[in-house]
């Protein structure tokens, strides 16, 4: 049911399911212990991701720790952003899903007058923040039709997941 979506859609939805958000883990290192290792390209895509639905609490809440103020993980949001060529081999979303939660991110923390988590501060510093914003969000209204999703089913995604 999921394939019609984006990365950034599902963790939009999956955002507002917060009975389930202390026994998620998608962590591939931290499988065997049912935890997130919080230092892995995995755990930062998710971390990322989820940073535009929920406040930074429960964010850091999910994964014990706060991520965006780990610089030791500067070289991993470098590849999941694009500035390097090589993207980390882990299953995680494309490079534009999470250039615009990175933004919105960034947006809203600002909108609040927050400061800006110390991986967050740096993103600003490489001309992404400014490419990404300009390029908007294709992604809340995204749906693609070629899916083999049943009718019903579809409709139940579209209606649930997809916003304009």
């Amino acid at each position: 049911m999921l394939r019609p979506l984006s990365e950034y859609q599902i963790a939009r939805y999956f955002a507002s399911q917060k009975q389930y958000h202390g026994i998620f883990r998608s962590c591939n290192a931290g499988s065997k212990t049912d935890s997130w290792c919080g230092h892995c390209p995995k755990c930062l895509f998710v971390y990322l991701i989820l940073s535009p639905f929920l406040e930074p609490g429960e964010v850091e809440r999910i994964f014990g720790t706060n991520m965006l103020e780990d610089e030791s993980l500067k070289i991993t949001l470098e590849q999941l952003v694009g500035l390097h060529e090589e993207k980390p081999f882990e299953c995680v979303g494309s490079r534009d899903e999470i250039n615009t939660a990175i933004v919105q991110t960034i947006d809203r923390l600002e909108s609040e007058g927050k400061g800006l988590p110390a991986l967050l501060a740096y993103y600003k510093t490489t001309g992404l923040y400014e490419t990404s914003k300009a390029a908007g969000n294709a992604y809340s209204s995204y749906y693609d039709g070629s899916n083999l999703v049943p009718a019903p089913w579809a409709k139940l995604v579209k209606d649930s997941c997809v916003w304009a």
